[in-house]
């Protein structure tokens, strides 16, 4: 079973899998920076119904994500895929041999991000797809956002609370990119709704001594919250954070 991408993803993967398969018709190479259990990677190689010759690169500097990986990859029988353990910050994979390159919310993890960036746009073919996600700064959200969004950034380890879109999309510009598509991703309801008091149940249950809360009872309201997001309009002030999917033009 492959776990599920979440809503702000799946519409950047729907559109880079409709992209892809009109770009590439031999193999290709699909890089996962900062790839975590590899649920974008495994979708990525459902979707896309890879060949022999193709090759799924999932990298992490958490050894516990990439066995998560491996074991899943093994479940479905993916035999073309491999696990390093390294840092977006000196990736040991050559010059432009990444066809499509994953790095979602992994930059604003990263003290020297400026090199961060210079590691995945070297490894990137020319005409490959870079599919970048990140937060927004905490001053470019919502009041309702903060709070939460500066308590969990602490918790896993933000260097930087995000990134100002406009800064990112002249990032990709200055290098030779051209921008596909941005994804806005509209979660204001299901902070409301589901995020904060998911927080307040956790928090509940590790003062009790259960540090092993999963949202129990809580599955209705996220789904309730889900569906209400569906009338919000795609405005940067409705989300937390945003996707950009760029193709490298040189």
């Amino acid at each position: 079973m492959i776990p599920s991408l979440n809503r702000q993803y799946a519409r950047a993967h729907k559109y880079i899998v409709k992209t892809i398969l009109s770009t590439f018709t031999k193999g290709i190479t699909v890089l996962d920076v900062g790839c975590g259990g590899g649920t974008i990677l495994l979708n990525l190689a459902h979707s896309l119904k890879l060949n022999s010759k193709s090759m799924l690169i999932g990298l992490d500097i958490d050894v516990e994500k990439l066995h998560e990986l491996k074991k899943a990859s093994e479940k479905i029988s993916l035999k073309n895929i491999a696990v390093i353990l390294a840092s977006a910050e000196r990736l040991p994979i050559r010059d432009r041999s990444v066809d499509i390159l994953v790095c979602t919310h992994v930059l604003e993890h990263i003290k020297d991000d400026e090199t961060g960036w210079r590691e995945t746009i070297r490894v990137l073919t020319e005409k490959g797809f870079y599919w970048f996600a990140a937060p927004r700064p905490l001053l470019r959200v919502s009041p309702i956002h903060i709070p939460l969004m500066w308590f969990m950034g602490r918790g896993v380890g933000h260097v930087r609370s995000g990134y100002m879109t406009s800064d990112v999309i002249c990032k990709f510009k200055k290098n030779g990119f051209k921008i596909l598509a941005i994804f806005d991703n509209p979660d204001l309801i299901y902070f409301l709704l589901y995020q904060y008091p998911y927080a307040l149940m956790s928090l509940i249950n590790c003062m009790l001594g259960k540090h092993n809360y999963e949202g129990q009872g809580l599955s209705q309201i996220k789904n309730l919250a889900l569906k209400l997001e569906d009338c919000l309009p795609s405005l940067p002030q409705f989300g937390s954070g945003y996707t950009v999917v760029a193709t490298k033009l040189s």
